[in-house]
């Protein structure tokens, strides 16, 4: 597995102190003794100790599966994204052999933009209420 990043040190700590916070406080001895014996200030034990449980109790590599998942998803929509707009382009400009309609051209490069935009606010305006 890689090595974590100092965010993904802060994230898994503070998980485990949400998860002591709503589920009480957890079976901790092995590592407090783990915290105590790597040594450091008290931020670097509190996170030794958290990172000792989020390994025992899963945590550190559903954070793994998580980020693999995450990174496949940027690829597939970075992807789409490129080939959609592309598509979009090359429909507003036809072949080339007839003169292209400005209006035309900017309605259908901008419309989808426009479309995202309305739906967002919507549900901005709607979640609100709720």
């Amino acid at each position: 597995m890689t090595a974590l990043t100092p965010l993904d040190t802060l994230w898994l700590t503070e998980a485990v102190r949400l998860r002591e916070q709503q589920a009480g406080a957890l079976d901790d001895q092995e590592a407090n003794r783990r915290a105590r014996a790597a040594g450091g200030d008290l931020t670097a034990r509190i996170t030794h100790r958290a990172l000792g449980l989020a390994e025992r109790d899963g945590m550190l590599a559903a954070l793994h599966r998580w980020k693999q998942g995450a990174r496949l998803a940027l690829i597939v929509l970075a992807v789409l994204a490129v080939t959609s707009g592309a598509g979009l382009a090359f429909a507003a400009m036809g072949d080339g052999q007839a003169p292209v309609n400005v209006f035309w051209a900017l309605g259908s490069l901008l419309g989808l933009n426009l479309v995202l935009l309305a739906s967002w606010a919507l549900g901005l305006i709607f979640a609100g209420r709720s």
